[in-house]
């Protein structure tokens, strides 16, 4: 009987000496692949090792923007209302130096640690700098407006508010886990068919055996799949809002029609979300920039604006509007929207 007792306390004793171990080991698995950015795990730990959940009791003080959206869908134009402010550190697309390291397909695994390190201005370990200095033409001074790299750090840390535009990640509740109650996330969306009447005036590097159109196409489809996602993500939080409060960031979403036509409420709109004024430097910017008669640059921010959201409708050939529209992902996109289909 006394040797039944002791094997059971030997073998408990292994037990929980294995789970220590284990415990252990997964600690520092964990912080080894965060520290190398290990593209192939990462993402399985990401679930993992992020936030709580989007529930809390208090909100913090927002130091954090992240502005989410896809090329030409009005983002320059709208991250004009932060670069106007001059207490506020706007960083314009932070991620492209990563993803000429990595690749795009990389880049949704390794871009939201990242993001969080440059937003808590946490470059310590020089990684992403090391890799801003890699970049061609200096164009990280594009992106926070410094004149030299050391410049970085001590400009970020006395910024009371970080803003980060990003065009290069397609997951909002992936990034949503990896910041709290102390962020906001903007969601800026446009009408897939005016986003496509922009992106036709790029040069687009294409497979062999595509046409420009067909890449067109297939990019198009990407980004109303994206859209859809991230908008049925958001519509699962706000069911959730009503009851329980928010634990992670604040996430709010705009159509670019609602910019374009009313560029100074929609402003001050922002600014009540994140508990601030709109200050008169970007009201006059707005002023300035939003009656231009003519705007024939594409990436130009100054532009009669409320002309902008309905200008695909005489410009794209109604064939190529129905092949967006027949676009399974687009149609869902478009109406959810709130706009209609075109017969």
């Amino acid at each position: 009987m006394r040797l039944h007792m002791n094997r059971i306390i030997i073998l408990i004793a292994i037990i929980i000496g294995a789970l220590v171990i284990l415990s252990n080991y997964s600690r520092l698995k964990t912080w080894d692949l965060y520290r190398r950015n290990d593209p192939r795990e990462l993402k399985m730990l990401s679930k993992r090792y992020s936030i709580n959940g989007y529930f809390h009791t208090e909100r913090s003080r927002i130091t954090k923007v992240i502005i989410l959206t896809y090329y030409r869908s009005g983002s320059s134009f709208f991250g004009e209302i932060f670069k106007n402010n001059k207490e506020i550190l706007y960083m314009y697309e932070p991620l492209k130096f990563l993803e000429v390291k990595y690749g795009n397909l990389n880049l949704q695994i390794v871009g939201q640690p990242f993001l969080r390190e440059i937003l808590n201005c946490n470059f310590e370990s020089s990684t992403f700098l090391d890799i801003c200095k890699e970049s061609y033409k200096m164009a990280w001074k594009n992106i926070f407006k410094a004149n030299n790299i050391s410049d970085i750090f001590d400009r970020c840390k006395n910024r009371s508010l970080k803003v980060a535009k990003i065009i290069r990640l397609n997951d909002l509740e992936l990034l949503a886990s990896y910041f709290g109650s102390d962020t906001a996330i903007i969601h800026l969306m446009r009408d897939p068919r005016g986003v496509f009447n922009s992106r036709k005036s790029l040069s687009v590097k294409h497979a062999p055996n595509q046409t420009p159109h067909q890449f067109r196409i297939a990019d198009i489809t990407n980004t109303c799949k994206s859209i859809v996602m991230n908008m049925k993500f958001i519509a699962t939080l706000r069911d959730s809002v009503y009851k329980h409060p928010i634990d992670g960031p604040i996430v709010k979403q705009y159509k670019y029609n609602e910019y374009a036509y009313d560029p100074l409420n929609t402003a001050k709109g922002v600014y009540e979300t994140l508990n601030m004024s709109l200050p008169t430097a970007v009201e006059k910017w707005i002023d300035d920039h939003t009656k231009i008669t003519t705007d024939h640059d594409a990436s130009s921010t100054k532009r009669n604006s409320s002309s902008v959201p309905t200008r695909w409708m005489h410009e794209l050939n109604k064939n190529i509007i129905h092949e967006i529209q027949n676009i399974s992902y687009c149609a869902e996109a478009i109406k959810m929207m709130g706009f209609e289909i075109m017969n």
